[in-house]
């Protein structure tokens, strides 16, 4: 029973890995920390599989793995910081929150015409 156990955390954390690469489309998930939980699975499976016998490099491949893959999920995390996408616009949605630079070079926002009015955006081809 030990011995699945190590073999599950050893999947389970490979699946965490894939969950998180398929929620990377997903914009409350592809900027924040919110799969690191999903890690408590393998580790748990892991910490139940402690003690099994004759499991000895079954045991270590699979904390091994568990340690690169929640070390490599954090070091990730941390050194890339936020995913750039382009955000998903169409007809009838509010626009996400930016700021550009207007025609005289000063920085000019969306939110500093959006006090209580409506606002038609029009952008012209230019030069930068």
């Amino acid at each position: 029973m030990k011995k699945l156990a190590l073999v599950l955390g050893l999947v389970s954390t490979l699946g965490v890995w894939v969950a998180d690469l398929l929620l990377l489309g997903v914009p409350a998930f592809r900027n924040g920390w919110a799969t690191l939980p999903l890690f408590l699975v393998p580790l748990l499976l892991l910490i139940l599989g402690l003690g099994a016998e004759k499991a000895g490099k079954l045991a270590a491949s699979a904390w091994i793995v568990f340690i690169v893959g929640a070390g490599g999920y954090v070091a990730m995390r941390t050194l890339y910081g936020n995913i750039e996408t382009q955000p998903e616009l169409r007809a009838g949605l509010r626009a996400p929150h930016f700021t550009l630079k207007n025609q005289d070079g000063a920085l000019v926002s969306l939110s500093d015409f959006t006090d209580d009015r409506r606002v038609l955006l029009v952008f012209f081809r230019g030069h930068g």
